[in-house]
C-alpha cells in the first residue's frame, strides 16, 4: 500500500500532461529521459506517448479516435523499475484494479492481469462528505460500495511486481506494445506505444537507481 502511494506521488510528476508535453511533441514516437524535481525528491525516467490517432471504436455512422494521451512510463522507485501505464481516462476499477493485456511486437498477446491503479483517486474524506450530503449513512464509509467504487477512479495503472522483469526484458528486444485496458463495466481502450530507444533508456534507469 505504501509503494502504491508513493508511486502515485510520483505519477502526478511525472506522468501529467504539464510535465510531458513540456517535451517535443515530435519526439513522442521514441521512449525518451526526463527529468523531475518537486523540491523534496528529483530523479529521471523514460517515457513513450501513444500513437496518434488510436481508434477506440467503430460504429455504424462513425469511427471514433482517442481524445486522450496515454502514456508508458518508466520509473526507479525503492531501487526497483516500475512500469506505469497512463491510460488517461477515468476509468472505475474493481477493488482499485483495472484488467490489462500486452502484446509485444507480433507475439501472442499475454493473459488478462489486474494492475493497481494509481493516479487521481478520490480522497476517503471527500467521498464521506458526498455522502453526507447526499443524505447516505457514513457509519460504515469503509465497506461502502459507492466509496469503493469512486476511490478506484484513477487515470493509470502499474504492472504487477511478478509481472515486471519479463516485461523489461521482452521490451528491451521488441519494436512496439500493444496494451489493452478494461474497467469493471467492460470498458476498453486499446493504446500503442513504440519502443524504439527502451533499451538505451533501461540501461540508464539502473544506471541511475539505487
Amino acid at each position: 500500500m505504501m509503494l502504491q502511494r508513493r508511486v502515485a506521488a510520483i505519477m502526478f510528476l511525472i506522468a501529467a500532461p504539464s510535465v510531458i508535453q513540456a517535451q517535443a511533441v515530435a519526439e513522442s514516437s521514441r521512449v525518451r529521459i526526463g527529468k523531475y524535481d518537486d523540491g523534496f525528491s528529483s530523479g529521471i525516467y523514460a517515457y513513450v506517448r501513444g500513437e496518434e490517432g488510436i481508434i477506440t471504436s467503430v460504429e455504424d455512422d462513425a469511427i471514433i479516435f482517442s481524445l486522450r494521451d496515454p502514456v508508458l512510463v518508466w520509473a526507479c522507485e525503492s531501487g526497483d523499475i516500475i512500469t506505469v501505464y497512463r491510460y488517461d481516462t477515468e476509468f472505475v476499477g474493481r477493488d482499485n484494479l483495472v484488467t490489462v493485456r500486452y502484446r509485444f511486437d507480433q507475439q501472442a498477446a499475454s493473459p488478462e492481469a489486474d494492475w493497481p491503479m494509481l493516479g487521481t483517486a478520490i480522497s476517503e474524506a471527500e467521498i464521506e462528505m458526498f455522502m453526507a450530503m447526499a443524505g447516505a449513512d457514513t457509519t460504515a464509509v469503509s465497506s461502502n460500495p459507492m466509496l469503493n467504487m469512486m476511490m478506484g477512479s484513477a487515470i493509470a495503472a502499474q504492472i504487477p511486481q511478478e509481472l515486471q522483469e519479463e516485461f523489461l526484458t521482452v521490451a528491451s528486444n521488441a519494436n512496439r506494445v500493444t496494451l489493452r485496458v478494461t474497467d469493471m463495466d467492460g470498458e476498453t481502450y486499446t493504446d500503442f506505444f513504440s519502443l524504439s530507444g527502451f533499451a538505451e533508456a533501461l540501461d540508464e534507469l539502473k544506471r541511475v537507481c539505487p
